[in-house]
């Protein structure tokens, strides 16, 4: 059986890692749009969920493999897409946003070292949270938000630009949940 403490996808032996994935959906360029595998937008489904859990472990990947889509878990997500790596030195946050047919995916990797883990720790909170009036967001998220933003934002309207009429999903573990979750924000509104 897989550990208690194995939730960071990136153990050969989690076989069924904890994950968070949002899809939003861009209702205003595609009202009444199916998903991925052409499942309505308000339909849980166990195997779209189980393809952003293997889009969020993709984002583990080093970013070589990720930019050539080669890594098992990048061919396990969806052999067909095309992604784009995004790190940051500073922070050494990493994600990818990518596209297949209607469809564009951006996923953030969690915590998987020193200064992601310190990022997770930095309590203090943010006010003014541009995104929220009168809302805060967490230090440390929000730093590594902010250096990845920019690539993050210019690939995905660069891809929106090639398939206009594709529907936007943002996933992510751990730490990689909160940035989905900041990044949603940004890409939503």
């Amino acid at each position: 059986g897989q550990s208690p403490a194995c939730v960071t996808c990136t153990q050969q032996h989690c076989v069924d890692p904890f994950v968070t994935c949002s899809g939003i959906p861009k209702t205003d360029i595609t009202p009444n749009a199916t998903s991925v595998r052409g499942l309505a937008d308000d339909t849980f489904s166990t195997t779209r969920a189980l393809e952003f859990l293997h889009f969020s472990n993709a984002a583990y990947c080093d970013a070589s493999t990720i930019d050539d889509w080669s890594c098992k878990p990048c061919q396990k997500a969806d052999p067909t897409f095309k992604g784009k790596s995004f790190t940051d030195a500073k922070t050494e946050g990493q994600a990818f946003v990518g596209a297949n047919d209607g469809n564009i995916v951006v996923a953030f990797r969690g915590s998987s070292n020193l200064d992601n883990w310190i990022a997770d720790l930095s309590f203090k909170q943010v006010s003014a949270y541009p995104k929220c009036n009168g809302c805060e967001v967490h230090g440390g998220f929000y730093d590594d938000w902010v250096a990845l933003m920019p690539g993050i934002v210019n690939e995905t309207l660069r891809l929106h630009n090639e398939q206009p009429n594709a529907q936007l999903f943002v996933t992510g573990h751990s730490l990689g949940a909160a940035l989905a979750v900041l990044a949603a924000s940004e890409l939503h509104y």
